[in-house]
């Protein structure tokens, strides 16, 4: 059996923008939005905000972006821990391929804390429904949002299997899809697949609270 990881989903906007309501737009956001012109060209500096509105997963001007959302009013410290713990073993599992060192996951936010350029941003909306939003000038975000989407849906007594990323709306982003592909493979195997199984359960635990759910879907 294999899994293959969608990791852009639906290639139309994840909510109508006409809906969005003010507090989620920046000040200078609104003002531009008042004008009585049918049409307004935005500058390049809000662009980005507006495909984070629009696209959980994208990459702009050198930034990769990945977003998971949460339905539940409840959202405790241990659900923050949770999804920083596998954020942050992710990270640390391919910094370690990159710069061509051992880095123990069980050791990554101490490893982190001396490299924090390693570190991916983080912007979390914590009303109900809220987001979890990860952005960086690596692909990392976009290997964590398949990795989650991975992590939710494996079974506690599945067996190790092949997994492929595919991208389900751009075939011509082949080069990025093959890079997230080999990435997804590399932090799985550095991680082993014990305390990648013992990862899934506790992701598992959080979602069943919060409803946390990524973009990327999994097809068997």
């Amino acid at each position: 059996l294999e899994s293959a990881i969608s990791q852009f989903g639906n290639p139309f906007c994840q909510q109508d923008l006409g809906r969005v309501p003010k507090g989620n737009l920046a000040p200078e956001m609104v003002r531009r939005l008042q004008t009585p012109n049918p049409l307004t060209l935005l500058e390049k500096s809000l662009r980005d905000s507006v495909y984070r509105l629009a696209y959980p997963s994208f990459v702009y001007d050198g930034v990769f972006t990945s977003t998971v959302f949460t339905s539940s009013p409840e959202f405790t410290t241990i659900d923050d821990l949770t999804i920083q713990y596998f954020v942050n073993s992710i990270v640390a599992s391919l910094a370690s391929i990159d710069l061509g060192v051992e880095i123990d996951p069980e050791d990554a936010i101490s490893w982190l804390n001396d490299n924090p350029n390693f570190s991916p941003d983080l912007a979390i909306n914590i009303n109900s429904p809220g987001d979890i939003t990860i952005y960086s000038q690596r692909i990392v975000p976009l290997v964590i949002g398949a990795l989650m989407a991975l992590a939710l849906s494996t079974p506690a007594d599945s067996a190790e299997r092949p997994v492929r990323v595919i991208n389900s709306t751009s075939p011509a982003a082949a080069e990025c899809t093959a890079e997230i592909d080999a990435r997804v493979k590399d932090a799985i195997r550095l991680m082993g697949f014990n305390r990648w199984k013992k990862r899934c359960a506790e992701l598992q635990a959080t979602a069943k609270r919060t409803g946390l759910k990524p973009q990327a879907t999994i097809k068997r």
